[in-house]
C-alpha cells in the first residue's frame, strides 16, 4: 500500500520521534516560587526576595520572613550536599523543602 498524504508508516514515525528525544529527559526543578497571600491591602509594602533558588513574593511581614528563613535554610542544606537545585530530583527537592519549613 502506498502512502496517503503526509502519513508515514509506524516504523518511520517511531524512528523520527526517537531521534527528537532529549538524551536526559528527566524532569528538573529550575526554581521555587513562594507566594504569600495573607498581605493586607492597606499594608502598602511590596515584599520581593530573591535567592539562588527562590523567588518570594508578597505576604505579611511575618509570612515573608518565614518564607525567607525557609529559603535560606534550603539553599544552605543544598550547598552542604554539594548540589545545585537542577541536579536534585524533584522528590529530593520536595523532601528537603519539607524539612526546612518550620
Amino acid at each position: 500500500m502506498g502512502r496517503r498524504g503526509n502519513l508515514r508508516p509506524d516504523a518511520e514515525l517511531n524512528q523520527i520521534m526517537a531521534s527528537r528525544k532529549k538524551p536526559n529527559s528527566a524532569p528538573a526543578v529550575q526554581g521555587i516560587l513562594g507566594l504569600g497571600l495573607d498581605q493586607k491591602p492597606d499594608d502598602g509594602e511590596k515584599r520581593i526576595t530573591q535567592s539562588e533558588n527562590f523567588l518570594l513574593v508578597g505576604g505579611s511581614d511575618e509570612t515573608h520572613e518565614r518564607m525567607t528563613d525557609t529559603a535560606m535554610r534550603f539553599d544552605e542544606r543544598l550547598r552542604d550536599k554539594g548540589k545545585r537545585l537542577q541536579d536534585a530530583s524533584p522528590e529530593e527537592v520536595r523532601d528537603l523543602l519539607r524539612d526546612c519549613i518550620r
